[in-house]
């Protein structure tokens, strides 16, 4: 998969989300995501994966860490894809 078709990916989970709330009444409980907010929603969600990632860095020795920062690296490309959509 390609960073920009996660990215895609990403964003389009969150555009899912807008389409399913089809209430009609004053008080709703059900979970919306306006449409203009679905790249700002992938945005956090990838933010917080990144800020996780650096955490278990922290955590691990560095036989692991040149794997971890590739990861964190794909996400900041992901990021930047998304921001590009």
């Amino acid at each position: 998969m390609t960073l920009k078709e996660k990215a895609e990916e990403l964003v389009g989970k969150y555009k899912n989300l807008s389409n399913k709330c089809n209430c009609k009444e004053y008080y709703c409980n059900c979970f919306y995501v306006a449409e203009d907010k679905t790249k700002e929603c992938a945005l956090i969600a990838v933010d917080e994966l990144i800020s996780q990632m650096l955490c278990l860095m922290k955590l691990f020795n560095e036989d692991r860490s040149e794997f971890e920062a590739d990861e964190i690296n794909y996400w900041n490309e992901v990021k930047k894809e998304i921001e590009n959509l």
